[in-house]
């Protein structure tokens, strides 16, 4: 029988103890090597300073004249919040120009949204916030590029930002062949509110090809919307010819019992991964191509015992695309998922490996790994690292956003076990936090 419990709590972190039960244990057989040190990619994937190759268009803001006078900028709220040229740190009364971006060329300008400033009595030199803050909704477009004859194109550009107060606030490029359809990427990187984004610059580089390769008429539009601070900087926007082979491994996302909607384990009892309906440990991640070519990728896929120094690897190493497709075509992005699943037989600390090859000599092989990711496997203890605030009152329907919480309001946590079991006791830790509990 499958179980879940929903608990009512006040608290960021939330440990559970179980007893153990009678199951009938699934074996799964595996390689177990020796290995020498222990490499880490903490998350390269969006961070790598790659060479450009061939540039097609670029615009380090030097110009102050040109920029106004040939980039469209467009405020939906109607109070003329726009994006502009700037040299000196964005500003407020919730804001300093110390927190200006530190791209490659911010020194001779970039563009900036001062929502801070907009949002204070007397402007940004003011040290009083405005009543009814207004949320932005605004950006600026690039004047059209020529593409012609260019059959790969990827965008880079830098940025930085810090937002509050909503979790929804959406921090985007959007891409267009002909200025009426547009084709949306975030870069907003799970980023949350009242968090600066880091590091600094941010790099957002995506292939366009789909959209801009052989197009003469190519524009470049910068959003950010629906929250009402702080600022966000954009500089040195460059388009480029990509690599032949350059398959990108953006998030690495282990799943535990099959579960999507469930929150992350990072401890997790033995029996609990073992039980007959545990369907054990899942891999998958999150791919772009960032190459010319088609690629058809693997997902090299292992664990390692950090206690016992020992690599583990996957029964039988097969993985497949969400989409159905077994290519990924310039530009794609699609879910890599492993088609084998694991259920350890040892306790201990345990690190994703996450490996992914292609087609071809990948250019750029350092962002193909990610083993940042770590998790314990315990004889009793669950412990999970998230929670929910509802509305007034212990619903959890229609649940808010925790920086959006009010007094009253109560926190749950959704609870899968996958086989049953009793529940010993229950720890939880509150996190006391000031003004907008933005870190949930």
């Amino acid at each position: 029988m499958k179980k879940i419990f929903t608990t009512v709590l006040s608290m960021l972190m939330i440990t559970f103890v179980f007893g153990q039960w009678n199951h009938s244990q699934q074996k799964k057989s595996f390689t177990i090597k020796p290995v020498n040190g222990d490499f880490q990619q903490a998350y390269s994937t969006k961070q790598d300073s790659k060479a450009p190759l061939d540039t097609i268009w670029y615009d380090d803001f030097s110009d102050s004249l040109a920029t106004m006078t040939n980039y469209t900028f467009h405020d939906s709220t109607g109070n003329n919040f726009n994006w502009a040229w700037a040299n000196t740190g964005p500003d407020g009364a919730y804001t300093a120009p110390s927190e200006i971006i530190h791209s490659t060329t911010y020194t001779n300008g970039y563009m900036l949204l001062n929502a801070d400033g907009f949002n204070t009595v007397g402007g940004p030199t003011g040290t009083t916030m405005v009543a009814s803050p207004v949320d932005m909704k605004a950006w600026f477009m690039t004047p059209a590029i020529d593409c012609s004859g260019k059959s790969s194109v990827v965008l880079r550009l830098q940025h930085k930002f810090r937002f509050c107060c909503d979790n929804d606030t959406k921090i985007q490029v959007l891409v267009s062949n002909d200025g009426t359809t547009w084709t949306t990427y975030d870069i907003r990187n799970d980023v949350k509110s009242n968090t600066a984004s880091a590091p600094d610059p941010m790099i957002a580089e995506f292939n366009i090809t789909p959209v801009a390769a052989n197009q003469s008429t190519v524009f470049i539009k910068v959003y950010f919307g629906l929250s009402s601070h702080y600022f966000m900087c954009a500089d040195d926007i460059l388009l480029y010819e990509a690599a032949t082979n350059d398959i990108r491994l953006d998030k690495a996302m282990p799943k535990f019992f099959y579960t999507n909607d469930f929150p992350r384990y990072y401890k997790i009892p033995k029996l609990t991964l073992q039980c007959q309906d545990a369907n054990g440990l899942l891999l998958t991640a999150k791919l772009h191509n960032m190459g010319a070519a088609i690629e058809t990728p693997a997902m090299n896929m292992r664990l390692r015992n950090l206690s016992m120094n020992n690599e583990i690897q996957f029964e039988d190493n097969v993985a497949s695309l969400t989409s159905g497709l077994t290519t990924m075509d310039p530009g794609a992005i699609d879910t890599i998922v492993s088609e084998s699943t694991f259920y350890p037989d040892y306790k201990g600390n345990y690190r994703f490996i996450y490996e992914i090859t292609g087609s071809g000599t990948d250019n750029t092989p350092l962002n193909n790994i990610d083993s940042s990711q770590t998790f314990e496997v315990t004889d009793t203890a669950l412990t999970i690292y998230k929670t929910i605030v509802t509305t007034k009152g212990t619903a959890v329907s229609g649940y808010r956003a925790s920086d959006a919480a009010f007094d009253g309001d109560a926190a749950a946590q959704y609870i899968y076990l996958p086989c049953a079991d009793t529940v010993n006791s229950i720890s939880f830790y509150p996190i006391r936090k000031t003004g907008y509990l933005s870190d949930y």
